[in-house]
């Protein structure tokens, strides 16, 4: 036979607590103006504050970016210049190489 266990189920409920309420009379403190200006006033001047300094800062990376490019873009046309003087440099040598090799061979041979 089973026997059955004393189980108390008031343990387990929720209590109801009473709400106090709030009583709006003259007993409340006074909030000095110090407090409620930054009641008032945090809020909506953080937000700005933060605003402004996402789009500072968004607006200096893109200009980074944008300058890092530029300055690339000039080393790059730099180069190119330099490249471009060196093989019309490195063609004058050929060309004037070959010129004095011609006249030598016409001196030493004539017969050509």
């Amino acid at each position: 036979m089973l026997r059955k266990l004393p189980i108390n189920f008031a343990k387990w409920t929720v209590k109801k607590v009473p709400v106090q309420q709030k009583r709006f009379n003259s007993q409340q403190k006074e909030i000095s103006p110090h407090i409620m200006f930054y009641k008032n006033y945090a809020r909506p001047l953080g937000k700005v504050t933060l605003f402004a300094l996402a789009t500072y800062y968004g607006l200096e990376i893109v200009w980074w970016k944008l300058d890092a490019s530029e300055q690339e873009a000039i080393k790059n046309s730099k180069l190119l210049i330099c490249e471009s003087s060196f093989s019309l440099l490195t063609f004058r040598r050929i060309t004037e190489f070959r010129e004095c090799e011609i006249k030598t061979r016409d001196l030493y041979d004539p017969e050509i």
